[in-house]
């Protein structure tokens, strides 16, 4: 009990907002030196031959739903339990894992990718596809489907929108692997979580935010106020192929009387300027 007052008492301070969109460290503003050096540097190691192969297979080939399923992670599976917050009652069962659909990443910083989510008590399935900057954390586009209920047919129905976002966007089309939190040494990240409420009917809700930590220096990638969640957990995350930059699945999981939901958010982090 005292160990939960203490963190709340060091933690609450830093949880000014409701869902803060982070500013993007100077290093990464487009009117910095050090911004001009690390895109030069990144310039330098690509290889404009690649890229342009990439963009021609993308070009003849657009986005289907076969290329979709044969991206689909479970990140919440393979959570590691030591990167989370986690209620003192416990976990209950989750019957249903969303999915989650890494699809590719432009060289400057957006990722695109899909959510598929069912929801237990509703019985309702929830298909979202986003462009997200992991520089800014700002959602660019979001498009949310109640009724396709599966991949193929969302595909069917929106990947004329899909395509044309992703071309507006320049992600170059790719499936890119997802690493737990015990996959990267050189850094970990850390859920915080303070001010635990729950209402008269037994719902709770918390406020927590996701550090990454490099040696001896940290900082905060997401904080959020609020929440109506039970446990917060580090998913894992998924590595840039363009920049020293990875991009955290974190899941909010919140326990109901009919079922548990599961929430995916994901929070850019640099993994060399910020520290």
């Amino acid at each position: 009990m005292k160990r939960i007052f203490f963190l709340a008492a060091l933690a609450l301070p830093l949880l000014v907002s409701s869902c803060k969109t982070k500013e993007p460290h100077p290093a990464e503003t487009e009117n910095t030196d050090e911004y001009k050096e690390m895109k030069n540097l990144q310039e330098d190691t690509e290889n404009p031959d690649f890229l342009t192969e990439i963009n021609q297979q993308y070009i003849a080939q657009p986005v289907d739903s076969i290329f979709f399923e044969s991206c689909k992670l479970n990140p919440f599976e393979n959570r590691d339990k030591e990167q989370a917050y986690i209620d003192p009652a416990g976990m209950g069962l989750i019957n249903y894992y969303p999915d989650f659909y890494p699809l590719g990443w432009s060289r400057d910083g957006k990722l695109a990718y899909c959510i598929k989510q069912y929801f237990d008590g509703r019985g309702e399935t929830l298909i979202r596809f986003i462009i997200q900057d992991t520089i800014t954390d700002k959602i660019i586009y979001q498009l949310d489907d109640w009724n396709c209920g599966s991949i193929s047919l969302f595909v069917a129905n929106y990947g004329s929108d899909i395509n044309s976002m992703i071309f507006d966007n320049k992600i170059i089309l790719n499936r890119t692997a997802f690493n737990s939190p015990r996959d990267s040494a050189e850094i970990s990240f850390k859920i915080k979580a303070a001010n635990f409420k729950e209402d008269e009917y037994g719902l709770k809700t918390l406020d927590y935010f996701v550090q990454a930590w490099k040696g001896n220096k940290s900082k905060i990638l997401m904080t959020k106020k609020d929440v109506p969640a039970n446990s917060v957990f580090v998913c894992g995350s998924l590595k840039s192929p363009y920049e020293d930059r990875l991009a955290i699945i974190i899941a909010e999981v919140k326990y109901g009387f009919e079922g548990h939901d599961i929430t995916y958010l994901v929070s850019g982090c640099h993994t060399k300027v910020g520290f």
